[in-house]
């Protein structure tokens, strides 16, 4: 159950209740979260919260130019946070709530991207993760919403006139992570992929395909570098511009959302302009290297008929130049949405179009 908290960052104070949690009422507005992001746990989870539970609570602001790169993640000529900026806020988050001495990887199960965010360039946007406790098969389910806050950091005047405001806040994604000690993985072979895939495609020509559909991405978000094409599996290198900064991410969302685009650019189908292939699920995720600025990536379809019912699924292997493993995804899954359904009101994305797999 999401925590119903606007524009507030909650510190040491009498507890009360508000009929569904026990929360702190000594808050400060968001302005003073805004002055100590300098000092932030992470670009995108900046502050912990304290909650008299055992639940862990994160909250952060961001504008599309707060990370910078935002700014370059444009869909249908509007700043929309990109849904790989969901899935590292929920890898940072777990790792963020696990022990501190444990050296973890941080594996995402059954994730669910519910809606986009829209980015405006006069409002700050308040995202909050909340965190469940482990349950007892080693599983802590997460949540990822989002409201809008002015300028000037409005805030409620106390929690009855919180729990009021409580309907403008969105559920972007959702889903279930785990921790467990990292392992050694054997080194890829990337000529093994090569053989597979013969055809190249220059990059120039992979970004205009991209734009004629609607995804205007911006220099921070064109970081496809090459990318060669087969039947059923594609692969690319994909890079940061220098200018974006790895060494505080756990996979950053723009090289992630770089190796997604091989996916949509290389099996993508339909006339250009009538639609753009968005993240709707993944079945699972698992980070092995951090702060990494340089991936090749290896997709592979799994079954190319769902492009015809307006979807496609692929499994994603990220690996370094040496070979070894950065990260795995398996079950991609990607859905056409024209103008209408993502802008400017947002869809929900329908859930029961995914195939979700448990934990094996």
């Amino acid at each position: 159950m999401a925590l119903e908290m606007s524009r507030l960052v909650c510190q040491d104070g009498p507890a009360v209740s508000t009929g569904v949690r026990t929360l702190d009422t000594k808050c400060v507005p968001l302005q003073t979260m805004r002055a100590a992001s300098a000092g932030a746990l992470h670009p995108l989870v900046q502050q912990r919260m304290p909650l008299a539970i055992g639940d862990a609570f994160f909250q952060s602001a961001i504008s599309p130019d707060k990370p910078a790169y935002l700014v370059d993640h444009n869909v249908y000529g509007t700043v929309v946070f990109p849904g790989t900026g969901y899935l590292e806020i929920a890898l940072a988050a777990g790792q963020l709530a696990a022990p501190h001495d444990a050296k973890v990887v941080v594996s995402l199960f059954g994730v669910t991207l519910k809606k986009p965010l829209i980015l405006s360039p006069d409002t700050d946007s308040t995202i909050q993760v909340l965190i469940s406790e482990v349950n007892k098969d080693g599983l802590s389910n997460f949540k990822i919403s989002s409201a809008a806050t002015s300028a000037e950091g409005e805030m409620a005047s106390d929690l009855t006139a919180l729990n009021k405001k409580s309907d403008r806040w969105n559920l972007h994604c959702k889903g279930q992570f785990s921790l467990r000690k990292a392992v050694h993985l054997a080194a890829l072979d990337r000529a093994r992929f090569e053989q597979d895939c013969t055809d190249s495609l220059s990059p120039g020509l992979f970004y205009r395909r991209l734009e004629q559909q609607g995804l205007n991405y911006g220099k921070q978000f064109q970081v496809v570098r090459s990318i060669r094409c087969g039947k059923q599996s594609a692969l690319g290198k994909v890079t940061l511009e220098p200018a974006t900064a790895a060494s505080r991410y756990l996979l950053h969302p723009a090289l992630l959302d770089g190796c997604f685009q091989i996916l949509g650019g290389a099996f993508s189908e339909g006339s250009p302009g009538r639609h753009v292939l968005v993240p709707v699920g993944i079945e699972k995720l698992e980070v092995h290297e951090t702060g990494i600025s340089t991936v090749w990536c290896h997709v592979r379809l799994r079954n190319s008929d769902l492009a015809r019912r307006g979807m496609l699924c692929g499994d994603l292997t990220l690996f370094a130049e040496s070979g070894e493993i950065v990260a795995e995804v398996a079950g991609l899954w990607l859905a056409r949405m024209a103008p209408e359904q993502l802008l400017p009101k947002p869809i929900e994305m329908v859930e029961d179009r995914l195939y979700q797999v448990q934990e094996q």
